[in-house]
């Protein structure tokens, strides 16, 4: 994710109406439009050296014929922390 950052950066923000394209087209979600493109738009905004990168624990498997991570009680505790904004140092 910190590596896409770098690169949306780099693109510059006058790529953010494409970018924003891209993103809605292949995922969802249940932001408004006008909270959205903020969220975006402050992106630019990151340091992407102050970022910390944070991967849940997972196993790999399969619901139906779709191939899916269940998230372990290591990384559902993880989310849990970061109910309040931030996840806490170890």
């Amino acid at each position: 994710m910190v590596a896409a950052l770098r690169k949306a950066q780099a693109l510059g923000i006058g790529e953010l109406p494409r970018l924003l394209e891209l993103l809605v087209e292949y995922t969802w979600t249940d932001l408004p439009a006008e909270q959205l493109l903020t969220l975006a738009a402050s992106s630019y905004e990151l340091d992407p050296e102050a970022l910390t990168n944070v991967v849940g624990d997972g196993r790999v498997g399969t619901a139906g014929s779709a191939s899916v991570v269940y998230l372990t009680d290591a990384a559902l505790a993880t989310f849990a922390d970061l109910a309040d904004g931030a996840l806490e140092e170890d």
